[in-house]
């Protein structure tokens, strides 16, 4: 799907195969990918977590206070802002994690209040102003090098994007604890007369999304040159979908973060595709909104597929 697009575009639209367009495809999908990769672990386990795009932007708003002395607060060295900033992401992944493992309160509730608070603590934190003077001397995490000689420039923050990704897949395939993520997703009760221990599964890859997002965040900032409350907004979204076109099942138990990483692209390529088509916003939203649908709807039929096989 992702290379039938690819030749689609580039044949509408001359500009769409340059390396140009293609740094841009990786520089937009990078934040919403490192977002997307944890969000991949929840939902692998049968659970959603609403709040990762609201996480974007607290943590990064922290960081940047951090860096900065915003309303007369401490001043940190950006290496301990940023820690922190990814540590508070985590956080909160930890506090939802644990409710939903150890108190049994359903994911789409406890998440859904956890992306209000944390929206609203970013409103309160920064009182609706931009928390912006941050150092220079970050500025190379949204940078470019070129692996690939002066022609073409990769994005730091794409890099960045495709560690996560890798980390993650090598999580998924080769440690025990990548495969009590499926065993939990597939059948928690199986997974627990296996020996898995089903609540701290849930517990770590929660707290995995939250800091995930809050790497997300405080990369977020220097692209934007600031910290903003609204940072992030609907970040949540995409990351669903892309998890679903990439092949992973709402259901649990059925996907990789390989395929959400091309879920990813697909969207970016979808994106920047139609905007050099002169397409408008809001019909690219009803175009990733089919594809989405389109996606369930195919994973529907491969499931009916193996239980009539």
């Amino acid at each position: 799907m992702l290379a039938a697009l690819a030749g689609a575009l580039s044949l509408a639209s001359r500009n769409f195969a340059t390396f140009d367009n293609l740094e841009n495809i990786l520089r937009l999908s990078s934040f919403i990918g490192i977002v997307a990769a944890g969000e991949t672990l929840v939902i692998l386990t049968g659970g959603i977590d609403l709040g990762v795009g609201s996480y974007v932007g607290l943590t990064g708003c922290l960081a940047a206070g951090l860096m900065t002395g915003f309303a007369d607060g401490p001043t940190l060295p950006p290496s301990a802002a940023l820690a922190i900033g990814i540590g508070a992401g985590a956080l909160m992944g930890l506090v939802n994690g644990g409710l939903i493992a150890f108190a049994k309160m359903p994911p789409f509730i406890v998440t859904l209040a956890a992306m209000m608070i944390a929206r609203g603590l970013a409103e309160v934190y920064t009182n609706g102003q931009t928390v912006s003077g941050l150092p220079a001397s970050c500025n190379w995490l949204t940078g470019e090098i070129y692996p690939f000689g002066p022609v073409l420039a990769v994005p730091v923050t794409a890099i960045v994007m495709l560690v996560v990704f890798a980390v993650l897949a090598g999580l998924g395939a080769r440690t025990s604890f990548g495969r009590s993520i499926y065993a939990v997703g597939g059948n928690q009760e199986a997974a627990r007369l296996s020996g898995v221990n089903v609540a701290r599964v849930k517990l770590l890859v929660y707290a995995i999304s939250g800091a995930l997002s809050g790497l997300a965040g405080v990369l977020l900032i220097f692209r934007l040159h600031g910290g903003i409350s609204t940072n992030g907004d609907m970040y949540e979204m995409d990351a669903i979908a892309a998890c679903v076109i990439g092949g992973t099942s709402l259901s649990g138990g059925v996907g990789t973060v390989g395929g959400t990483l091309i879920g990813i692209l697909i969207m970016g390529c979808v994106r920047t595709g139609l905007t050099l088509l002169n397409v408008s916003a809001n019909w690219q939203r009803v175009i990733i909104g089919l594809i989405i649908l389109a996606a369930v709807g195919m994973d529907l039929i491969r499931r009916r597929m193996r239980s009539e096989a």
